[in-house]
């Protein structure tokens, strides 16, 4: 279903429960980017889940090669970040092969893994997310840089198109609307207008 569907359809159980409700637009995008955001906690948090789940595949992303000989990618969207090694990134894979591994680690590690052979050794390709970019090991060789990598980014719900679909975890559509609603039954603002008239003493 895609993210229009997913608005349209909110704002209907909104009418059904009061005709008269006006809520914003930007409110409910709010409330589903939301409820999207602690779904994106719960399937790719820590332990990761199936990668098809929760994110968008974007292919032969540019990897460039900084002056000092580094190899970096900028991330073609903003990611949500999680409490993992790769952050909002799903998967990183070479293009049209598995040759080489892509392994995420944090900075920390990563500055670790610089002093070791084994960093540079092999078909594993170590990399580190930051805000707005992902950097490769020494394994990173120029041939894979030059066609670009694929990756799968945990994306806010705001940022897919509105014909495009949402990739939520088989299931889970309905529970997706249904904290969205809960969502907005606490924010929705009420009308203040005060229709009762005074009377003089």
């Amino acid at each position: 279903m895609t993210r229009e569907s997913y608005i349209e359809m909110l704002r209907d159980r909104i009418k059904r429960l009061d005709s008269s409700a006006r809520v914003r637009p930007q409110l409910i995008n709010a409330a589903l980017d939301s409820v999207w955001q602690n779904m994106a906690f719960e399937n790719m948090g820590s332990l990761g889940s199936d990668v098809n789940f929760c994110t968008k595949l974007y292919e032969a992303v540019d990897v460039e090669e900084g002056a000092d000989g580094t190899y970096y990618s900028e991330l073609p969207n903003a990611i949500i970040n999680l409490p993992r090694a790769a952050s909002g990134v799903g998967r990183i894979n070479q293009v049209n092969s598995r040759d080489y591994d892509f392994s995420p680690v944090t900075e920390r590690n990563f500055r670790l893994l610089t002093s070791l052979d084994v960093y540079d050794i092999g078909n594993k390709i170590y990399y580190y997310v930051t805000k707005d970019y992902v950097y490769y090991g020494e394994s990173m060789t120029a041939a894979i840089a030059g066609v670009g990598v694929d990756m799968r980014l945990i994306i806010p719900f705001k940022d897919y198109d509105l014909d495009e679909n949402i990739p939520i975890p088989s299931g889970q559509a309905e529970r997706f609307l249904g904290d969205a609603m809960n969502f907005l039954m606490g924010t929705t603002p009420v009308n203040q207008n005060n229709t009762n008239k005074e009377t003089a003493p």
